[in-house]
C-alpha cells in the first residue's frame, strides 16, 4: 500500500513556534534542541497500528509501582521492546468515552459519558479512510463498553459515517474482547485498530481492591499475547505498532481511593503508555511530557494521512534515532530529546 520511505524531521523548532502560537504552550512543549532536526524514523512499507486501551488502570498500579507485580508481561517482556513514556497524561475529561474520543481526534472533547455524543472532531479513522480511500473493514473500533460505538466517526460534516470505522461493541469482559479482536485481525486483517478492554475499569468500580487487581493482571496478559499473535502473523509482523495506554487513571488516595475516577488529580490524569513496533526504540524510557492529543497526530505521520484538526504533536521520543550523517541527532549518552516535535503528521520523503 505504501512506498518505503524514511521519515526526516525538518525545522522542527520553527514548527513548534508557530504551534506554540496556536495553543502549544511552550512551558507543556519545550521545542526540541536544533540538532533534533537531523534525525529520521524509517517506516515499514505496510504499516498498521493496533491502540490497546486498558480501560481505568491506575498509573500507581501499572508503571509507577516499583515491584511492578500487576503487570508482569508488560514490564518484563514488552518494555525491553520499546519505549516507555512516564509523564503520559489525560488533560482533558478524565472519563471513557471524553478518553478515546481524545485519543482518535488530537482534541480534548467535553462529552457525555454515556455514548450519545459522538466526537465533534474527524477521526483517525475517517482522516485514514478519507485519505487513503480504503474500506471501512480496513478500521475498527472493538469494545467491550457499546457507548463506545460513537468512536467510529465524529460530527464533522467533511467527514463522517461515510469514511467511519467498523463498530464491533459489546462484550462481557477483557477476554470476549481479546477474542474478538483475534477473529477481527484474521478475518478483515484491518490496519487500523481502537481496542478497548472493559474489565479493569468495571472491577474498579465494584470497589472489591483484589478484583481490580486481578483484572490489571489478566489486561497485562492479553497485551502481551496480542503483541505475540501480531509477530506471528505474516500480515503484521515486521510492520505492526502497537501502543498500550489507558483512557484515564483513577482518583488517588486522597481525592477518594481506586473505586473512581472523573476529576483532575494526578491519580485520573497520569497514564500508561508503551510503544511497540518497527523503528520504536527498544528498552527505552522517555520522561518528555505527552497527552493523549499526540496519539492521533503520531498515528497519522505512521499511517501517511494527515491531521488538520489535531491539537497534538508527533512523539518524536518513542522512535529510534537514525544520523544523517551531518551531526550526531542527540547527545553521546543516549538520552532522548526532551519534550514534543511537530503537529505535522505528513510523510517527509
Amino acid at each position: 500500500m505504501y512506498a518505503n520511505r524514511a521519515r526526516t524531521y525538518a525545522s522542527l523548532t520553527l514548527l513548534c513556534v508557530i504551534a506554540g502560537l496556536s495553543g502549544c504552550e511552550s512551558t507543556v512543549y519545550p521545542p526540541p534542541p536544533p540538532d533534533q532536526a537531523l534525525t529520521q524514523f524509517d517506516i515499514p512499507s505496510d504499516p498498521k497500528v493496533i491502540i490497546f486501551v486498558i480501560d481505568g488502570a491506575r498509573r500507581s498500579e501499572t508503571f509507577a509501582d516499583t515491584s511492578h507485580a500487576y503487570i508482569p508481561h508488560i514490564w518484563n517482556d514488552l518494555r525491553p521492546q520499546g519505549t516507555l513514556l512516564s509523564s503520559f497524561h489525560n488533560q482533558g475529561i478524565t472519563a471513557t468515552v471524553p478518553g478515546h474520543s481524545s485519543m482518535i481526534t488530537g482534541t480534548w472533547q467535553n462529552l457525555a459519558n454515556d455514548g450519545t455524543e459522538r466526537p465533534t472532531q474527524p477521526t483517525i479513522f475517517e482522516y485514514y479512510r478519507k485519505t487513503h480511500s480504503v474500506p471501512q473493514s480496513d478500521t475498527y473500533v472493538v469494545s467491550g463498553k457499546s457507548k463506545l460505538n460513537v468512536c467510529s466517526y465524529g460530527t464533522d460534516p467533511l467527514y463522517g459515517a461515510a469514511y467511519g470505522a467498523t463498530e464491533d461493541v459489546n462484550y462481557p469482559d477483557d477476554h470476549a474482547v481479546y477474542d474478538e479482536l483475534m477473529n477481527v485481525l484474521q478475518t478483515d486483517r484491518p490496519r487500523l485498530v481502537l481496542a478497548c478492554f472493559p474489565s479493569v475499569d468495571l472491577a474498579g468500580h465494584s470497589s472489591v481492591w483484589s478484583s481490580y487487581t486481578s483484572a490489571i493482571t489478566a489486561a497485562d496478559s492479553l497485551a502481551w499475547k496480542t503483541w505475540n499473535y501480531l509477530q506471528s502473523d505474516s500480515f503484521y509482523t515486521g510492520q505492526t505498532y502497537m501502543f498500550i495506554t489507558n483512557d484515564h487513571g483513577r482518583h488517588n488516595d486522597a481525592n477518594g481511593g481506586f473505586t473512581n475516577h472523573g476529576d483532575g488529580c494526578a491519580g485520573c490524569r497520569e497514564l500508561m503508555f508503551l510503544a511497540l513496533g518497527p523503528d520504536i526504540w527498544a528498552g527505552h524510557s522517555s520522561d518528555g511530557y505527552f497527552t493523549q492529543r499526540d496519539i492521533c497526530s503520531t498515528v497519522g505521520y505512521l499511517l501517511d494521512f494527515p491531521v488538520p484538526n489535531s491539537q497534538g504533536n508527533l512523539m518524536p521520543d518513542i522512535f529510534t534515532p537514525v544520523s544523517t550523517g551531518i551531526a550526531e541527532p542527540f547527545p553521546d549518552d543516549g538520552a532522548a530529546p526532551p519534550g514534543e516535535g511537530t503537529n505535522t503528521s505528513r510523510r517527509k520523503n
